[in-house]
């Protein structure tokens, strides 16, 4: 008997042994899958899973990398065998390319029947070029519990996303990838109305100024905790009227990066906050005629508001403001006492005023971005200009200078006083270390007159070429470098001076601000050209004319019998030197434009067939365009910053160094800039957020 119990006993252990080493082999297998909690009022909220259990049966959730082709994942929990489960609104039921549902591929619709309960998987590729929306995408789902986007959902003509999760009450986790790029959305209200299993939301994704309605966005989000909304751009919305209605889980807000300066609707947007104690809004710019009616109503718990100061509509709308909020005493309200400030948040300092097509738009193009994310500038004026000039049509003041705030004119010995006139000096860009022109101008462009106070920033600056400053010069340009509170350039040649020569390694290289700007920008400015060019031509810009370019251009336009426009790019004064210098015949079909304006300039780019240029910006706008072009190393100009521009858009092939490549004439053949664009759309974000997150630094 007792060798009967003992043998019973091994049996046991071995048994025991073989499951120990099945849980050693799973963990082992599945060690790198990230875990994820379910908190569904199913299922046992205390438990984390690297699989999902539900119903005794294991869900494996697919490796983001299995996303590269499709545009979402989602789990959904289906509570009956048989229960018939719709996985995305049924009006995008036609883009809808390829349909997973735990890993099988199934019959493209936006029903599906589940064959038995538990958690399944659902892996669904759009075709996302026919969308311009996703309202309403996922908006009733009740059964989604999990959405995953990929880095492939994004669309440059999406511009509402309006109750895309609408009353999704079981949804808990929202993955947004951090290359979302919804860069002309217009409508967020509503998204997240009604999640109330959110308890912590991230948003990644980055919107631009084109944003303009974010009313209700997270209302009635009873269990968010915690919110990051890290790339909204607030600029241009004018409702945000119910945002945080009914986020009765939130304990804190933080709106510091909110800009409010066209808001007009802010009613509701506290209301119904129950754990909300404390709130400091007052930062925010608010207009006499902004809706405030029940900002913080049945705010229950609140008991400290800092708020701007209130013109005398709004104070008389108080009483509406803060019904039901019981706990807050008026002892407790307080209001900015606003200090006497400077006037400009940001001076910017460079050659705005230069007669020369790519200085317009650099210049043009910077103030558009830094006036975008909000702030006040002014353009510092041309220390040796003169107030007597008569500007014609190509004068930088009579083609930017509406766009400006323009400062008056002081010499080099009293620009000191602009310190009390600004908050913060911003260098940028162009070749404005060049030591060939900066050194007339003393330290000027390296902010030697400012106040160690105020606050110094550059922004894609260049030195052009070697620096061969004298030692004084290197030692007081070092010191001056020092007292930035940031510094970025646009080439490498300039990363490589500020480290060799000055000591400077915290350097950031940045796209130009051409690149930087909004396309639509530009399209604006073109719009506004009163002629129309029907046939087709050829375009060359040139800084530097030759009588070699010009006969090539010439035999090329006799060679493919086309139109070629001739833009010059030297100052005002040196337009018809220019043109002497071209040595003109009457061969080939020729014309030669001298007194073209920025958008005439912009418009002959636009419509171009072809581009031939010396030029770094000809080729930033041939590149914006999406030209065939062909660029000759201008190495009087800097030649170093062509191949900073080109290689990592993997253009270097579009570079030659002599003219002959002009009649090189396969050379003209479409370009494809699926590459150049993605790789310029990462450089432009980087450089976008390194501006942004420096100006926040600075001016908070």
């Amino acid at each position: 008997m007792f060798q009967i119990f003992k043998f019973q006993i091994n049996i046991y252990y071995i048994k025991l042994y073989i499951v120990l080493i099945l849980i050693i082999c799973f963990y082992i297998q599945n060690k790198n899958e990230l875990p994820l909690k379910i908190v569904h009022k199913s299922i046992d909220k205390n438990l984390t899973y690297k699989h999902f259990l539900f119903n005794n049966e294991v869900h494996k959730l697919t490796n983001k990398k299995s996303l590269a082709n499709n545009s979402f994942r989602g789990l959904y929990i289906s509570s009956y065998e048989h229960e018939n489960v719709q996985l995305i609104n049924k009006i995008y039921e036609n883009s809808i390319e390829k349909l997973i549902v735990d890993k099988e591929v199934k019959t493209k619709s936006s029903f599906y029947i589940f064959l038995k309960s538990g958690l399944h998987e659902v892996i669904i590729s759009l075709n996302e070029r026919i969308l311009n929306s996703s309202a309403n995408m996922f908006s009733d789902l009740s059964n989604l519990i999990l959405i995953d986007f990929s880095q492939n959902f994004e669309n440059d003509n999406l511009q509402n996303m309006r109750e895309m999760f609408k009353n999704c009450i079981n949804l808990e986790t929202v993955n947004f990838d951090e290359t979302n790029n919804f860069k002309n959305m217009k409508d967020l209200s509503y998204m997240f109305q009604n999640c109330e299993s959110l308890t912590s939301l991230e948003l990644p994704i980055y919107t631009s100024y084109n944003l303009e309605n974010i009313s209700y966005m997270f209302s009635n989000c009873s269990s968010l905790k915690s919110l990051n909304y890290k790339y909204l751009n607030t600029i241009n919305v004018k409702d945000m009227s119910g945002l945080f209605y009914g986020c009765s889980s939130l304990i804190s807000i933080d709106l510091s990066k909110f800009k409010t300066s066209n808001v007009m609707n802010m009613s509701y947007m506290f209301s119904n906050c129950l754990s909300l104690s404390s709130i400091n809004i007052e930062f925010f710019e608010i207009n006499k005629e902004t809706d405030l009616n029940f900002i913080f109503n049945n705010c229950s718990e609140l008991n400290t508001v800092k708020l701007p100061n209130l013109d005398s509509n709004h104070m008389r709308e108080k009483n509406n403001m803060f019904i039901g909020c019981i706990k807050l005493l008026p002892s407790k309200i307080f209001y900015k006492q606003y200090k006497q400030m400077k006037l400009n948040d940001i001076c910017i300092i460079g050659l705005w005023y230069g007669c020369n097509y790519g200085s317009m738009l650099t210049y043009y193009a910077l103030h558009e971005i830094v006036k975008n994310l909000g702030y006040s500038v002014l353009m510092i004026n041309n220390p040796f200009g003169s107030d007597k000039v008569i500007y014609d049509k190509t004068h930088p003041i009579g083609n930017v200078g509406s766009f400006y705030k323009i400062s008056e004119r002081k010499n080099l010995e009293n620009l000191y006083e602009f310190n009390k006139e600004c908050k913060s000096f911003l260098i940028g860009s162009d070749q404005l270390w060049n030591i060939d022109l900066s050194r007339s101008l003393k330290q000027f462009y390296f902010l030697g007159f400012a106040d160690n106070n105020t606050k110094k920033l550059s922004y894609g600056t260049s030195f052009g070429k070697k620096y061969k400053g004298t030692e004084e010069e290197k030692n007081i340009t070092k010191l001056n470098l020092e007292r930035f509170n940031g510094i970025s350039v646009r080439d490498e040649l300039s990363i490589k001076i500020l480290k060799d020569i000055f000591g400077i390694y915290n350097a950031t290289q940045v796209c130009d601000p051409t690149l930087l700007l909004d396309y639509s920008n530009y399209l604006n400015l073109i719009n506004k050209v009163d002629f129309n060019y029907s046939y087709e031509y050829f375009l060359a810009y040139i800084l530097d004319p030759n009588h070699e370019i010009f006969q090539r251009l010439e035999q090329l336009s006799i060679d493919r019998k086309i139109k070629v426009i001739i833009l010059l790019g030297f100052s005002c004064s040196r337009k018809s030197k220019s043109k002497k210098q071209l040595f003109l015949s009457t061969k080939g079909n020729i014309e030669i434009k001298i007194n073209a304006n920025l958008k005439e300039w912009l418009y002959f780019y636009y419509n171009a067939k072809n581009v031939f240029t010396d030029s770094y910006h000809g080729t930033i706008f041939s590149i914006l365009f999406r030209k065939s072009f062909i660029t000759l190393r201008n190495k009087k100009r800097g030649g170093e910053r062509f191949t900073s521009l080109l290689t990592p858009l993997k253009l270097m092939n579009r570079l030659f160094e002599t003219a002959d490549c002009i009649n090189k004439y396969d050379l003209y053949d479409n370009i494809n800039y699926n590459i150049p664009i993605k790789e310029l759309t990462k450089i432009k974000e980087d450089s976008y957020i390194w501006l942004q997150n420096q100006l926040e630094t600075l001016l908070k």
